[in-house]
């Protein structure tokens, strides 16, 4: 990205180097793995594992957060879909300025070579580095130590700059993939960066690794179709030369991590505006609180509601979502707090309105109700749907002089409204009216 003519500067930073003067945020790991930035736009570009507690409520709030997505493979992009929100698809690469051909060095000219760490996938060891050890395999990483069988292949770790010349002085480079990255369908980074060193490799399939590079890698499930093909391309030099000129060309087509670069950049500017970004967020927000309150998982509800009030205090929607969760809880007390804070945020939205007035009278809580609703009538007095609320408020404490002067004023704004002149006419005749149901003004 920094050497786009309008970056002004890109830069790696780790969860205690992040600031806030920053326009995007490519995260690799999701919140709260990495630090969330809310000044600046944030994607997330899923290519390694997920959160360790993907199935707790971490997992909901971390992709609301997120403005934009990007899947490096298929099966997270799926595995994204269940959320409710999509990924562009696009696949690991490789610095094509890094990742070039060089001069053979000696000391690499191995016929097979592999460089990676070791999985822990038993597979990996059985099907691709034991049966080529006789066909010379050479492997570079860490953790091989461990396993006898490669004592006469291992040669330990190596420099990443160096990697390159690996690639371009072995015969053949071996790739596969960890566990996790082909049962999402990621191919690894590896296939971009030997292919670009004009390298012939041969690799595990994975579905979109062999849609993306074709022939230009030859396919292998491991095991005797695998010593077979490495075979023959050890004995064949043109096979092999061949197949190197098409992997380097095919590296060029794709364009590298440049190409990815600008695809990154021409998503920011649909979320370049900060205000619209936090309006945005917090509706994610309380609409991934809405779904999973309603499916029971209230601790992962309140997680997004209160995580939307952090940003946005102000949120009506967000505190009237927080109260419910809280009151189905049995947090009355908490509740109610939440419900007076939306309404008093939102004094027209009707949902709160209804749950504090519904609370309240559950908790006998109607002081802080009339408190409230004599609030919003001092900025807005003409609320004929507030103002029989409150009438019921004094008539259940004994004021009903109060009560009738509210209905008056009621009926004289809303004429039409039968429930209130039923009330005020009972009022009139001195008879104890029935009180109105909680919210038969509401909505």
């Amino acid at each position: 990205m920094s050497q786009l003519d309008i970056v002004e500067q890109a830069v790696v930073y780790t969860p205690v180097s992040i600031h806030s003067n920053l326009d995007l945020v490519i995260s690799f790991y999701p919140y709260p793995e990495t630090l969330f930035v809310p000044e600046a736009a944030n994607f997330w570009w899923l290519q390694a594992g997920l959160l360790h507690t993907e199935s707790t409520e971490k997992i909901d709030t971390a992709i609301a957060l997120y403005e934009d997505f990007f899947a490096a493979g298929t099966g997270v992009a799926k595995w994204l879909r269940q959320y409710g929100r999509e990924a562009v698809l696009m696949p690991m690469s490789a610095d094509l300025a890094i990742y070039r051909p060089h001069r053979p060095v000696p000391e690499y000219q191995h016929n097979v070579v592999f460089i990676g760490n070791n999985y822990g996938r038993e597979e990996i060891l059985e099907r691709y580095l034991l049966p080529l050890v006789p066909l010379g395999l050479r492997v570079y990483g860490s953790g091989w130590e461990k396993v006898p069988e490669l004592a006469g292949a291992f040669l330990g770790s190596i420099h990443p700059r160096e990697v390159p010349k690996v690639y371009s002085s072995a015969k053949i480079v071996l790739s596969v993939h960890k566990e996790w990255h082909a049962k999402m369908d990621i191919p690894t980074t590896r296939l971009w960066e030997a292919t670009a060193c004009g390298a012939a490799v041969v690799s595990d399939p994975v579905p979109l690794g062999q849609q993306i590079f074709g022939d230009a890698v030859v396919w292998s499930g491991g095991g005797a179709d695998l010593v077979e093909k490495v075979r023959f391309l050890l004995e064949n030099d043109a096979a092999r030369e061949a197949l190197k000129a098409k992997a380097r060309l095919h590296a060029l087509r794709t364009g590298g991590f440049q190409g990815q670069a600008a695809l990154l950049l021409s998503r920011y500017g649909r979320v370049a505006d900060p205000e619209a970004r936090r309006r945005e967020r917090v509706n994610r927000l309380c609409a991934s609180g809405e779904k999973l309150a309603n499916q029971g998982n209230t601790a992962a509800a309140r997680g997004c509601y209160e995580t939307a009030l952090q940003l946005d205090p102000a949120s009506a929607e967000a505190a009237n979502g927080l109260g419910a969760v809280l009151w189905s809880e049995g947090k009355q007390e908490q509740a109610l707090d939440f419900f007076r804070q939306a309404v008093e945020s939102d004094p027209g939205n009707t949902d709160a309105l209804y749950n504090l007035v519904v609370a309240a009278h559950e908790v006998g809580a109607f002081g802080l109700l009339e408190k409230v609703l004599r609030g919003i009538l001092a900025r807005e007095p003409a609320r004929p749907d507030l103002l029989p609320i409150l009438a019921d408020v004094e008539i259940r404490q004994g004021r009903m002089k109060e009560a009738e002067t509210l209905l008056e004023k009621a009926v004289r704004l809303d004429p039409t409204n039968q429930e209130t002149r039923r009330v005020l006419e009972e009022l009139r005749g001195g008879r104890a009216p029935r009180r109105m149901a909680s919210g038969v003004s509401v909505g």
